[in-house]
């Protein structure tokens, strides 16, 4: 389920996934796949659940943006989550500064 929002200055998509896929793969042995969520000498880690994906773009002013994102996947027994917030401004034409916020769960 897919929905979208395009104004002048905003624009939103929001994704709702009620069947989802995750997987995740440690190769490298010096790697310590438990804090990734795998067991002990596994390499592969397979979830079935759910998705919630938005991303959002808000033009405050003409160099003033705001871009938001948040992912969250639950397999009902853990959730996994991540909330990015970016504000680009733009001080002069060669000049973009970026503030990022990543919060991860």
């Amino acid at each position: 389920m897919d929905y979208k929002v395009n104004k002048k200055k905003l624009t939103l998509s929001v994704v709702m996934s009620p069947a989802a896929y995750n997987m995740k793969y440690v190769g490298n042995d010096k790697v310590n796949e438990t804090s990734y969520g795998l067991k002990e000498g596994e390499t592969f880690l397979h979830d079935v659940g759910s998705k919630f994906l938005t991303n959002m773009k808000w033009t405050m002013f003409p160099s003033v943006t705001w871009e938001s994102r948040l992912y969250y996947f639950t397999s009902y027994k853990k959730v996994e989550a991540e909330w990015e917030n970016t504000f680009n401004f733009v001080l002069k034409p060669l000049f973009v500064n970026q503030i990022i916020f990543p919060w991860k769960i």
